[in-house]
């Protein structure tokens, strides 16, 4: 039985290793003195999950201002998401610079609740933690 701990107002946000588009991440380690908004998507190449990966882009200087870094979750492999990013920058002229993890075995989206167990149990489900510097959940 796996054990879930989604982080809820308050407490600390789960801890992981990973591989991202930019190169392997411990996360507490990545967030550092920053902020993290750590969102997730349903799936690689959708039309909505493009346009809210272009628009992070464009309001990356905002973020940046406050001392936030975006970080993103889907259920897709790492050649997936490169290979999307590529489209997403292509089609959308923007260039993604934030990490997207690699999580092809859910280890992380169920670490976090973030599988939609009505529609398919391998589909996030849209999902935004706020992880302050001390690394706490400030939003469920």
């Amino acid at each position: 039985m796996a054990i879930i701990i989604s982080p809820r107002t308050g407490d600390t946000a789960p801890d992981f290793t990973a591989e991202t588009t930019t190169g392997p991440i411990n996360f507490h380690h990545w967030i550092g003195d920053s902020r993290a908004f750590f969102f997730s998507h349903p799936a690689d190449y959708t039309r909505v999950c493009t346009t809210e990966m272009s628009r992070t882009v464009q309001i990356a200087k905002e973020f940046a201002t406050r001392n936030i870094k975006p970080i993103v979750l889907p259920t897709n492999t790492m050649a997936e998401h490169v290979n999307w990013i590529e489209d997403v920058n292509g089609s959308q002229g923007t260039d993604s610079r934030y990490p997207i993890v690699a999580d092809a075995d859910l280890k992380i989206a169920k670490l976090y609740e973030m599988i939609d167990s009505i529609e398919r149990e391998t589909t996030t489900v849209r999902s935004v933690f706020i992880i302050d510097q001390d690394k706490k959940s400030v939003s469920p």
